[in-house]
């Protein structure tokens, strides 16, 4: 899956992976479907949990960093996760107890707000993923740079001052979108 995705997997090159007839690959599992749905069951059930002594906050901040790690790691099977609602369940199972235990214990949510929020930061997540599985690496070029250098100089000013005011620094973007997530769920928790 890292190297291929769904396409490039198949059970004839699994098996010639493995050194063994297309069919032994049959005998476990039936089709390229039931063998994804296992690769997801193994790399999302070995999701670490956030250290359950720290701050809420911190939790939920540990958890998508986490996601992120393993969004990174494995880009295309996100991306087969992603289109496929029972490795959504799946993945979900095993990434979002802790987060709900976090949230609806600690941070002392509602169950809708509950609910809401880890639909939010996975797709959050899956947001920051999804360049990784088209690419295999991200974006490595600045987007908007790229697309300004083809237009007049008269368009698009207030971009133009933002691209130059950052001066070439690129700003985690990642980490801005989490503050104002963990922002969000501290107003809501306090209200419940």
């Amino acid at each position: 899956m890292d190297g291929g995705g769904s396409p490039g997997l198949t059970m004839r090159r699994l098996a010639a992976e493995l050194g063994v007839d297309p069919m032994a690959v049959y005998h476990y599992y039936g089709s390229k479907r039931s063998i994804i749905l296992a690769l997801v069951d193994a790399v999302f059930e070995a999701f670490p949990a956030p250290d359950a002594a720290a701050p809420w906050q911190q939790q939920v901040r540990a958890w998508a960093r986490a996601y992120r790690v393993l969004a990174r790691a494995h880009p295309l099977l996100v991306l087969a996760v992603i289109s496929d609602p029972e490795a959504v369940g799946l993945a979900a199972l095993h990434a979002s107890e802790s987060l709900v235990d976090t949230l609806t214990s600690s941070a002392g949510l509602e169950p809708g707000d509950v609910a809401g929020a880890v639909a939010l930061l996975a797709d959050y997540v899956n947001g920051y993923a999804l360049p990784l599985a088209w690419t295999g690496e991200g974006v490595a070029t600045d987007p908007i740079s790229t697309a300004l250098a083809g237009q007049p100089q008269e368009r698009f000013p207030a971009q133009r001052r933002l691209i130059a005011a950052l001066d070439g620094a690129a700003p985690d973007a990642f980490e801005l979108g989490l503050d104002v997530i963990v922002a969000g769920l501290e107003a809501r928790s306090r209200r419940a």
